[in-house]
Order: C-alpha cells, then structure tokens, then sequence
C-alpha cells in the first residue's frame, strides 16, 4: 500500500524546497490549464470548465511556494485524479495523435518524478513543463472531437 501511496504523492525530505527560478516556469506552464477551462466553456462542458479551473488554481497554488504539504498532497491527488476521470470519459476518441501525446505526457510526468525524488534539478523542471505542455495539447484534442 505504501507503493501507491508513494507513486500518488512521492516523498520528499520534509525540508526541501524547490528553487523559486525552476517553480516559476511550472506556474506559467500550469496557467496552460485555463485553455481548455475556456475552451470547454465554449462547448458547454461546464463541468471540465470548473475541473481546469479547479486544476489550474491547485497547481499554481502548490507551485508558488513549492514546499512539502498539503497544497503538495493536493496537487498530486487531484492532478492523479482528474487524468483518470478525463481518460476514462474519452477512452474511445483517443486517436494515435493523441495516443502518442499522452504517452509522452506520461513519460514527461515520470522522468519528473523519477529525477526530482534524486534532486536532480537539472532536469525535473523540463519535464515537468514538458508534462503540462503535451497535457494541454492533448486535451484540447480530445475536447475538439466532441
């Protein structure tokens, strides 16, 4: 069980505190999320509207003051979350352009982890802007479809 927990939220020291010149880019890069809040909007899909909404105010609330925490936690759970609930909704109009953007964002979302748990703040940050970047593409695709 500790397994999961730890892919949902991974462990930090308790200590650290991510650089303010890496978590800026993150906070630019989650402001992203209002395109599709906008975009499903238009579409009357309110629901996704408050979703992003919602996504893009957690993880610029985490990534202001990236400590370790509730607004942390937060963002994990959610983000995790709403993936799930957004796939799961559009399973059947995932199209091989969207196919390979997910799993680039998968593997931009795992790079991330895997190297900002060794504190390798060389390349976390990238991959992680990289994650919200193909995210947002990959969204608005699936929202096009509709």
């Amino acid at each position: 069980m500790d397994y999961i927990y730890n892919f949902i939220v991974p462990s930090l020291p308790p200590t650290y505190r991510c650089p303010q010149n890496e978590s800026i880019w993150l906070v630019y890069t989650s402001l992203l999320f209002i395109i599709p809040a906008i975009y499903s909007y238009y579409k009357s899909f309110f629901f996704y509207s408050i979703l992003f909404i919602l996504s893009t105010i957690i993880s610029i609330s985490y990534w202001i003051n990236p400590i370790c925490g509730w607004r942390r936690n937060l963002d994990h759970i959610y983000a995790k979350l709403f993936f799930i609930l957004f796939l799961f909704h559009n399973i059947f109009r995932i199209n091989i352009l969207s196919f390979i953007l997910i799993v680039g964002g998968i593997y931009c979302f795992y790079m991330s982890n895997r190297t900002y748990n060794t504190l390798n703040t060389i390349s976390w940050h990238t991959y992680h802007m990289l994650f919200h970047i193909l995210i947002t593409i990959t969204i608005l695709l699936l929202l096009y479809e509709y």
